[in-house]
């Protein structure tokens, strides 16, 4: 689990509410500790930690409330039965890092953002730990009989990779351009020219079940630049498809691949070649994304997301 001691700030707010400003779920009066979070995972936040952080009080533990985006997320409170929070009581939550949702309202068109796995400008988000008179939202949990249920063989599994070595400015005007962010601009992989290939190494691919299918790529690529564009797309030295699209446009493939693209290591190599027709062609790849049907074991790892069905 991941500490936050040295991370949670105190901020406490007075606001006069004028119509809708998206700020709605701060309480006037109220006591709120900002926690940064930059990486995907479980966050523990002791006693010990608000107590570093300026908390003062002794609050009632079921009414802590978590937000995040102005949305109030479900929390686990250790403790919190006997109404006092105490040396050994303790807050867990799942925290995400910064992603681009946010970025979608800086483009002219929301549509122009190429996608929304990378934030423009932070890794970090921020969460705001809060308590007063209500009770908080808390993580269900059940337990029950397994009997009659069918037990899941496997599950989909996924790797992410997202490219973030170049910036593209977006779509070009000359010597001008737009304040508001534009077609294809974003932080994306390096600038793939005409005439040349680049390989992505996807590794990790373990514990697989063949049976329960075959692996699934997704790969966006973006142009940098009005021409049309033409590339190729490989597994290994395998060819996969040719693909094209036009000017600044993100494009989106997906296609089915052979479990015999992977190799023994758990490593699949995608190539992107450019073919171009116009000389002068060059895109990116953004993101690349694989799905594969994975055996439901924890043996040899400590962390990993299942993926089942509803």
């Amino acid at each position: 689990m991941k500490r936050l001691v040295s991370a949670i700030f105190f901020l406490s707010f007075a606001l006069a509410s004028f119509g809708q400003f998206g700020h709605e779920w701060i309480q006037s009066g109220r006591a709120y500790f900002k926690i940064p979070v930059a990486r995907e995972g479980l966050y523990r936040i002791t006693y010990s930690d608000l107590q570093k952080a300026g908390l003062s009080e002794t609050p009632d533990p079921k009414t802590f409330q978590l937000f995040h985006r102005g949305v109030e997320q479900s929390i686990t409170v250790a403790g919190e039965i006997d109404g006092i929070f105490d040396s050994s009581d303790y807050i867990e939550f799942f925290g995400r890092g910064n992603d681009g949702a946010p970025d979608s309202t800086l483009y002219e068109k929301s549509q122009y953002q190429p996608h929304r796995y990378y934030n423009l400008f932070s890794d970090t988000t921020a969460y705001f730990l809060t308590y007063g008179s209500a009770n908080g939202k808390r993580m269900a949990s059940y337990s029950g009989s397994s009997s009659g249920l069918t037990e899941e063989s496997f599950h989909q599994a996924e790797k992410l990779l997202i490219l973030k070595e170049s910036y593209s400015a977006g779509l070009d005007y000359g010597t001008v351009q737009k304040t508001a962010f534009d077609e294809g601009e974003g932080w994306m992989g390096v600038m793939i020219r005409q005439g040349q290939e680049v390989s992505y190494p996807i590794g990790g691919i373990a514990d697989v079940l063949t049976a329960g299918g075959k692996p699934i790529v997704e790969v966006m690529l973006t142009g940098r630049g009005a021409m049309p564009h033409q590339a190729e797309l490989y597994a290994g030295a395998r060819f996969l498809s040719a693909i094209s699209f036009q000017g600044f446009q993100s494009y989106l493939h997906r296609q089915q691949i052979e479990w015999g693209d992977i190799d023994g290591n758990g490593k699949l190599t995608l190539k992107v070649r450019v073919t171009g027709a116009s000389g002068v062609d060059r895109l990116s790849a953004a993101y690349i994304r694989l799905f594969f049907p994975q055996q439901i074991t924890m043996s040899g790892v400590s962390t990993r997301y299942f993926v089942l069905p509803e």
